[in-house]
């Protein structure tokens, strides 16, 4: 057998939303032109929106026209907002037409739709307006930008949504019970749409602006580059979940048709062979047929009756009433037909008659013995053609006058014939009622899935008595409609299989979903750094345009400048692309069949260390924007600098392994403690023997510290990483040291790089109190050094280090409370968790969380998250502290995690009465020493406060 699978698209308003901020520069003038080309312009990034939609039913990851309103509401003002609103309602009404579903509902329905968009615009212009002020139209830093979009973004776009899926609900396109779902995907297709369309529609409305051709210029490729990335991975991952849920459908669906046509076979099968007991024993009893057809009965409940009906010509009549009513002598026994009336009167004269002469179970149907049913035209006509074919044959739906129901149910009739053979006179007709509905219930055992509706209908019949059997369920149209036609007995039955919204919505895999979401996510990092950092560029020209002559050698200085900051965007893209190359591709492979579990563990460790790298990437960014602002702050403890370059050496030993490179660490002279913030110091280590291993293709690469000189409880450190590489001329050792430089483009092409990290070093020396350099000759290898100022640890400090150093790890006892409320962030946090050996209680958002602390006093130590719905986690911590100071309960310990990656975030969560902070995405030794610090001096707080 075989199928076909229909695909239907019902009328979903997609997400359409508008975020706009007013900022506080005049806006500009919006003439006929602009306007029009504003609401073309809306309708169009709404279709391609629409267009990335994954059918049954899902929204699309990504909606741009939202950030198209928001950018366009930010330079042009409130005189935007009615564009909005046409653009809107033109875009929502053009979708109704296209569907078939143009109405007068369908235009309330787009005008509520747009409203809503232009009040989000409304409610972003405001809180962008109050919270940045003027001059965020620059992006000239990465943390405006980030709070330019997590305002008119992440914030302000649950305006729409909300009013959107309302209406659509409450008219009946949306179900409600897919009230959450369809809510969820407006509000990130909204918010994704801001996150990449916003930023560079206004850089668009500013094209003619030098700087911002400029800006646009050297941004595009990369910016374009990458959403083509993303969405031909979204589109590649769509179309592998549509083959997924059609081949499910099938499966399921050729089940239910191969159970029907297996057990209608066996019912032929079962009545061809009371026809040939007929042939063999013509004179068979009443017993011997009630006998018979009992067992058979038994096995096939779904047989309403079984009857033997002779053919009786007008000339046997009379011979068979005589006969037939010793079979039956307490009633009179005759040939019988319903008059107009539907009541049983004895038949009247014709060539010939197919009474019912045995007929079982005999006792529910004595009254139908002797009814002809050749008298009857549904009837008729099957036996007609069963005496035609001299083959198995079945009528049309009937109701079954003896079921008080009266369900559907079809007679099927298998002729027999005198001595044995076909080619003989017939004799009669073995004839089953078959109740339809029965019959499935028992082919299918409920064995098909939840969801599923089934119709079957008899294509051989009226269309207005086709319906056989239908499902009741109460449940909005289906998507997919699979379609059989079942060839049974003598008539075509068609089979529908019609998934419903439920089923749908259990079957729905997230993956295409997710891929889109992930790869707009990375786009719009990608957006962030291209801006900030073109931003800055811009920031430096508009100053320097502004000064005297005399600064016109500044000027110079900032063009280089940008020449090099040019070239690091070009390698930014790259080394962006690339890991995330590594991370899409190695997630397709994933999803790929037959795959060994060897390939799995390596395409999934390839994922990971190219995670790393994008965050590697993204922390050297920060970084280097936190030394310009003058934000980055050294945190500094008690060290033994000769176990930091012994732990260096460890974490470098397999990558030089690898090469073939000797790797050896030694600090000179005795062994002394400091004051040292060790986290930065690695950082600057780890740059320059990463760089050392990278550009010594043999030999061997050596890290030194010592002390140079003492005075006064002060001493100058030395730290260098000497190597055997390609060494450096002159004029590549002056351009060493700069950010955004890098001394060979082929070189960074073989090893990658972004140009940050010698800056990185060198700053980080000078604000210990010291400077970095370097001391190479080209082909003789090079040496790389910094010098900082350290204080002399006191002789208490250094016990303490030596006892820490030297203590056995404990193992991890305690309580602990996460209040998370992203689901994959609870997984996260949960198996890091259970790697260390410690389980924990979740929380959803942080009222749930003070709930929990309050509830139970057992809990020791709470992760906290920051961002949360209902009460965010500063205020849920100031809370807890309000609350343990008031029945003076024992402080518990609070350590937030937060994406946030700016030092004055950190401190509002100390401030809040936060004891300690992790950042996102967490690191599972971060984790392990920040545990055992918290949990064991938890353990020793006293039980008062």
């Amino acid at each position: 057998m075989t199928g076909n699978l229909e695909y239907k698209k019902d009328l979903v308003v997609e997400p359409h939303s508008a975020s706009h901020l007013v900022s506080a520069q005049p806006t500009q003038k919006l003439g006929l032109q602009v306007a029009i080309s504003l609401v073309l312009a809306y309708v169009l990034l709404g279709w391609l929106g629409l267009s990335l939609a994954i059918p049954p039913g899902f929204a699309s990851p990504v909606f741009p026209a939202a950030g198209l309103a928001l950018a366009a509401c930010h330079y042009y003002g409130p005189r935007a907002l009615p564009l909005i609103w046409l653009g809107s309602f033109f875009l929502n009404t053009a979708v109704s037409i296209s569907h078939g579903t143009f109405s007068s509902l369908s235009i309330i329905v787009a005008a509520v739709i747009a409203l809503g968009a232009i009040l989000q615009a409304w409610l972003g212009q405001l809180l962008i307006h109050r919270r940045l002020g003027v001059g965020v139209e620059h992006f000239d830093q990465e943390k405006r930008v980030v709070l330019f979009l997590l305002n008119g973004g992440v914030v302000a776009c649950f305006l729409a949504p909300s009013i959107g899926v309302g209406i659509l609900s409450y008219v009946g396109i949306i179900p409600v019970a897919n009230f959450a779902y369809s809510w969820w995907n407006w509000y990130v297709g909204d918010v994704l749409g801001v996150l990449i369309a916003a930023p560079v529609a206004v850089g668009l409305f500013q094209w003619r602006i030098p700087s911002w051709r400029k800006r646009l210029n050297i941004i595009a490729g990369p910016i374009v580059g990458m959403l083509v990335i993303a969405i031909v991975t979204f589109i590649a991952a769509a179309k592998w979940e549509q083959n997924y849920q059609r081949s499910k459908l099938d499966d399921q669906a050729q089940y239910i048709a191969q159970a029907i046509d297996h057990r209608f076979i066996s019912h032929v099968e079962l009545l061809e062979s009371l026809a040939r007991l007929i042939e063999v024993s013509p004179e068979i009893s009443g017993l011997e047929f009630e006998h018979f057809t009992q067992t058979a009965r038994l096995t096939e409940p779904d047989f309403f009756a079984l009857s033997f009906n002779p053919y009786i010509l007008q000339k046997d009549r009379f011979s068979f009433e005589q006969r037939m009513g010793q079979v039956y002598p307490e009633q009179k026994f005759e040939i019988k037909e319903r008059n107009a009336q539907r009541q049983l009167v004895r038949a009247g004269a014709r060539a010939a008659y197919v009474p019912i002469a045995y007929i079982s179970p005999l006792a529910q149907n004595y009254p139908a013995l002797g009814f002809d049913i050749y008298s009857e035209p549904t009837r008729r006509n099957a036996i007609q053609r069963a005496m035609t074919s001299r083959k198995v044959a079945a009528t049309a739906p009937i109701k079954l006058v003896q079921d008080q129901q009266q369900r559907i149910g079809v007679l099927v009739m298998a002729p027999a014939f005198e001595r044995r053979s076909r080619a003989y006179p017939l004799q009669g007709f073995a004839v089953g009622v078959i109740q339809i509905e029965q019959m499935i219930e028992l082919a299918l055992k409920n064995k098909v899935a939840p969801g599923l509706e089934i119709e079957l209908l008899d294509l051989s019949a009226p269309p207005e008595a086709r319906l056989l059997y239908r499902t009741n369920q109460t449940t909005s149209s289906p998507d997919l409609i699979w379609r059989q036609t079942l060839r049974l007995a003598d008539r075509d039955w068609e089979l529908k299989v019609l998934p419903t919204a439920a089923y749908l919505e259990q079957h729905r895999s997230w993956l295409a979903w997710t891929v889109g979401v992930f790869g707009l996510l990375f786009a719009t990092m990608l957006q962030i750094i291209l801006l900030g950092v073109t931003g800055r560029a811009s920031l430096i020209e508009r100053k320097v345009l502004e000064q005297t002559e005399e600064i016109r050698l500044a000027m110079r200085a900032a063009e280089a400048g940008n020449l090099a900051k040019s070239q690091f965007l070009a390698t930014m893209s790259h080394e962006i692309r690339t890991p995330l190359n590594g991370i899409l591709g190695m997630a397709q492979m994933l999803q790929m069949e037959q795959i060994s579990e060897a390939d799995r563990r390596d395409y999934a460790q390839t994922i990971v260390n190219s995670g790393q790298t994008l965050l590697t990437l993204l922390n050297d960014v920060l970084d280097f924007s936190k030394i310009e602002a003058g934000k980055l702050q050294l945190e500094k403890t008690t060290q033994d600098p000769a176990r930091l370059l012994r732990d260096i050496a460890q974490l470098f030993a397999e990558n030089a392994t690898e090469k073939g490179l000797q790797l050896t660490a030694e600090w000179e002279g005795q062994a002394q403690f400091y004051l040292l913030d060790s986290n930065r110091i690695r950082q600057m280590l780890s740059n320059l023997v990463n760089n050392a291993i990278k550009f010594t293709p043999n030999g061997s690469v050596r890290l030194i510290g010592r002390e140079l000189e003492r005075q006064q409880g002060r001493a100058t450190l030395e730290f260098s990483v000497i190597d055997t590489g390609l060494g450096l001329d002159s004029a590549q050792q002056a351009m060493l040291f700069q950010p955004f430089t890098q001394v060979d483009n082929s070189i960074t092409r073989r090893f990658g790089g972004t140009g940050l990290g010698l800056s990185i070093v060198s700053n980080l020396a000078q604000l210990m109190g010291g400077r970095a350099g370097v001391e190479s000759q080209p082909g003789q290898g090079a040496r790389f050094w910094f010098c900082i100022q350290a204080e002399l640890a006191s002789e208490n400090g250094q016990e303490k280090l030596n006892a820490i150093q030297t203590a056995p790890e404990q193992t991890l006892q305690g309580k602990i409370l996460v209040v998370e409320d992203n689901p994959v962030n609870q997984k996260v946090v949960q198996a890091l968790l259970a790697k260390l050996g410690l389980s924990c209680q979740l929380a959803s958002n942080g009222q749930e969380g003070v709930e929990a602390v309050m509830r139970d006093p057992s809990i020791e130590l709470v992760l906290m998250d920051v961002h949360m719905p209902l009460l965010d986690g500063r205020e849920a911590t100031k809370k807890i502290r309000t609350w343990e100071i008031q029945f003076k309960q024992k402080p518990r310990v609070i350590i937030a995690l937060t994406a946030d990656a700016f030092e004055a975030d950190h401190q509002l969560c100390l401030e809040a009465g936060m004891n300690d902070f992790l950042t996102k995405p967490l690191n599972f030794e971060t984790l392990k020493r920040a545990l055992q610090q918290w949990l064991n001096s938890s353990q020793n707080q006293p039980n008062t406060i």
